[in-house]
Parts: C-alpha cells; structure tokens; sequence
C-alpha cells in the first residue's frame, strides 16, 4: 500500500485509554490542602472520590470512599473527575495522575494536566518532581481476518498454535525496553483470548474512569480479548537525577518530548494498512 500519511488525527483511532504520572518528592501536607485543591478542581471535575489501594489476592485492589480510608497512609489519594468519568486526576502524597478514555489531541490532554498541576501548586508553592510518564494503550482489531501480521511489524507477534500439534494460543505477550538520549521507551504487545484488555496494573486507575455502582452492580467495564484482537500498549519516562523543581513550563516540554517519542513508535510499529484503515479508508 503506497502514499499512506502516517501524521495527523486518525478518525478511527485504536487508542482507548491514556495515562500520565508526575511523580514528586512527597508532600506531606498534602491531605490538609485537599479542600483548596478540590475548589479549583470542581468547575471541571465535580466527581470527588476517595481512593485506597491494597495488596489481594489477585494484585493490587482499589477501594473506592470506604471506611476505612486513611489520610495519611502512602497507599491513599483523591479522585477529581468529571461527571461522566472519562477524565479523571488522581493525586496523593507523592504523585499526580491524570488519565483519560476521551483523548482527542495531546495539546486538549497537556491542557487537562496543566489544570491540575496549578491547583497541586497553589498550595505547595513548589514540587520537586522524580519521575514523568506518559502511557498509551490501544487495542489493535484484526478480528474479520484474524491476522494481526497486516496491522503491526511480525517482530511483536505471538507465537501461535502450529507451535504444538493440537493446541491453541491463548496467551503470549512481548515487551520491548529502550533508551532514547536519557528516556526510557517500552512497548508491551499482547495477545490472546484469555488476556485482558487493560493491563493489570492498570486497572485500578482505569476503573475509576467508570462509574462506580455500575462496577459494583458487575458491570463488565473490562473484558478479555478475542481473537485476532491485541492491546499495544506503549510507556515513556523521564527520570530526573534525584529531584528537579518544576513549574509547569518546565514540566510541559518533558511531558512533549516523551508524548512524541510514544508517538512515533506507534506509527512505526503499525502498518500502512492499518492507518490506511484507521483513517477511514478502503
């Protein structure tokens, strides 16, 4: 397939969830700012939760305003989303989290995350960050051929059943980890119809975005892949010598650098076929 432009806005896009993470040297007075914050956030972001996470017996859970909720301990953070939950910042002691199944452009998502990085600042005056990430996660949907190999480059394809005279792949994942001049780059492909959708570790921020009686209810907001489906999910940091003291006018161009990065590795790993079909084409 030929003449394929790769740049722009893809009215067909596979992405469905974006995530980013500042994290900084912890601000212990955090949890008594929580009302100052959470007035320059409501104009916006309404919805206001509680958030515990714990260690179960199936990995990290999340508790949504129990009783239980501490304040103080690391584990703990608040929840400010907007009324239909496809946006939602999330900021505990030592870190901010902004995340998204809504994403349209970078500059509309680096706005949404500008918003929130003042309200965190208005109180702590200053935030001497560690670590910044962005992360992508798209689900690739070859399902009416069944064959992922027209979609992404062979290199990040699963081994499949031929492997073993009478079985079936229902599992297999591939993860790929560069540096890039001081930045850090990994690319996860995963496949098969007993993987989920949403990474593990993902789930807790990612069921926030939904709302909350209809998980309890058992509202399947996550489910497993099907065949000829898989989830690319790609990851950029930055991690600072120790700490840096930044406004957001020093965070935004690290926030670009490492959007761009994910960027283009995701159109490099997708075929002219898939952005021809991503697109809207024939």
């Amino acid at each position: 397939m030929d003449n394929v432009d790769k740049k722009g806005i893809l009215k067909r896009a596979p992405l469905f969830y974006v995530l980013t993470a500042t994290r900084f040297q912890s601000l212990e007075l955090l949890p008594k700012w929580i009302p100052e914050i959470q007035n320059a956030l409501r104009e916006r972001l309404p919805v206001f939760n509680k958030l515990h996470l714990s260690q179960g017996p199936v990995g990290v859970q999340g508790h949504v305003d129990g009783p239980d909720f501490d304040p103080e301990a690391p584990t703990s953070s608040w929840l400010f989303s907007r009324a239909d939950r496809t946006l939602t910042v999330q900021i505990s002691k030592a870190s901010l989290v902004v995340h998204t199944r809504n994403y349209l452009t970078f500059k509309d998502f680096l706005a949404e995350v500008e918003f929130a990085y003042d309200a965190v600042m208005s109180q702590a005056k200053q935030v001497d960050v560690v670590q910044v990430g962005i992360r992508y996660l798209d689900l690739i949907d070859a399902s009416d051929s069944g064959d992922l190999r027209q979609y992404v480059n062979p290199a990040f394809l699963a081994l499949d059943e031929t492997f073993v005279e009478g079985g079936e792949a229902i599992a297999s994942s591939a993860l790929t980890t560069y540096k890039v001049d001081g930045d850090v780059v990994r690319v996860s492909f995963a496949t098969g119809t007993e993987v989920l959708s949403v990474p593990e570790d993902l789930l807790p921020p990612y069921l926030t975005s939904f709302d909350l009686a209809q998980i309890a209810a058992g509202a399947p907001v996550v489910g497993k892949l099907k065949l000829g489906q898989a989830t690319l999910d790609t990851d950029a940091a930055w991690q600072a010598q120790g700490s840096e003291r930044m406004n957001f006018s020093d965070l935004a161009p690290v926030l670009s650098r490492l959007h761009d990065r994910a960027n283009s590795m995701f159109r490099n790993i997708c075929s002219d076929k898939a952005f021809a079909d991503w697109q809207g084409e024939p």
